[in-house]
């Protein structure tokens, strides 16, 4: 059996993916199954590949393993997770951008393997350990999780800094959480149901981060800029409004 393309394994739908396709491609998509030694092959594999190699890569990762249900989805993001290329400027830029930003998609590669970075692989990526997207707030911590603060200064008001993109109006108390693997989880107290839950309301969730450096910028905050056409300007208007209306709420139950 040849390799297929992701496109062909995108449309030959779940029970292929599930089955019949077991065989070289599944072990292929796989390719880090089976511990450390096996994980470390897979570096190497991966940061010898092309960049048409790795979007391939990628996308044979992600289709092959949304066919699994619970730990075995979750077992697979882990293991895209721990590739060092997908946390590594030269490789993400190739992913990324053109050697000439302006001739498609305002700089960045062509348009399908950008938006995959940006969605299918993004949102992959920050499943939780049982293969899903839901995070219970009691559990985080035990998945590596810590909220964030700007500046790492551990206090409230910076704790707000570091959640302005994730305002939701319809949440008090917002906070944001992340872990060394990336991933990114916002939480706040719903106002309708005075619950503190998991928001997961497409412009406020929480999406994966490639990078924690100063390149955090690039790779995660200007994709999502590009998208919604949001910036740091947007963000603090944003801010603002929010505080506003927050204290209202936080004031309006002091005299409910």
């Amino acid at each position: 059996m040849g390799q297929a393309s992701a496109a062909e394994y995108a449309a030959a739908g779940d029970d292929e993916a599930r089955g019949i396709e077991h065989g070289e491609a599944l072990a292929y998509a796989l390719t880090t199954h089976g511990g450390e030694v096996v994980n470390s092959m897979s570096n190497d594999i991966f940061n010898g590949m092309t960049t048409e190699e790795r979007a391939e890569y990628l996308k044979r990762q992600v289709i092959v393993g949304s066919a699994f249900i619970g730990r075995d989805k979750g077992t697979v993001a882990k293991e895209l997770r721990d590739l060092k290329g997908l946390h590594n400027e030269s490789v993400l830029t190739g992913l990324f951008y053109t050697s000439t930003p302006g001739n498609s998609n305002n700089g960045y590669v062509n348009a399908s393997t950008y938006d995959f970075m940006n969605e299918p692989l993004r949102d992959f990526l920050n499943l939780n350990r049982n293969g899903t997207s839901q995070y219970i707030f009691a559990d985080i911590a035990g998945q590596g999780f810590s909220q964030m603060f700007a500046f790492g200064f551990q206090l409230p008001p910076f704790s707000f800094i570091a959640s302005l993109y994730h305002l939701d109006p319809n949440y008090s108390d917002v906070k944001k959480y992340t872990n060394a693997d990336g991933q990114e989880v916002i939480f706040g107290l719903n106002k309708q149901t005075n619950k503190y839950e998991q928001i997961n309301s497409e412009l406020y969730r929480g999406t994966y981060n490639y990078m924690d450096s100063i390149m955090h910028f690039d790779f995660d905050m200007a994709p999502f800029d590009n998208k919604y056409g949001t910036n740091l300007f947007t963000a603090l208007g944003s801010g603002v409004h929010y505080l506003v209306t927050d204290a209202a709420y936080n004031i309006g139950n002091i005299f409910h």
